[in-house]
């Protein structure tokens, strides 16, 4: 996570690995971004539901299936 005035930039990255051979199948990375300036009242659902939704439709799309 980088801070920069009052947005935090953070990067998840992501590895779906075969639990048999501990070879990784499928990797990549989320990037985005957040206001926080002014907003004490952080909604941790929705942000991760966003995120989650995002590398689910990208996983969905790609040959790893």
């Amino acid at each position: 996570m980088t801070l920069s005035g009052a947005w935090k930039f953070y990067d998840v990255r992501w590895e779906l690995q075969d639990v048999n051979t501990g070879r990784i199948v499928w990797t990549t990375t989320s990037h985005g971004k957040h206001l926080n300036a002014w907003k004490n009242d952080e909604n941790p659902e929705e942000r991760a539901k966003t995120i989650v939704d995002g590398i689910m439709n990208e996983f969905r799309g790609s040959k790893a299936l």
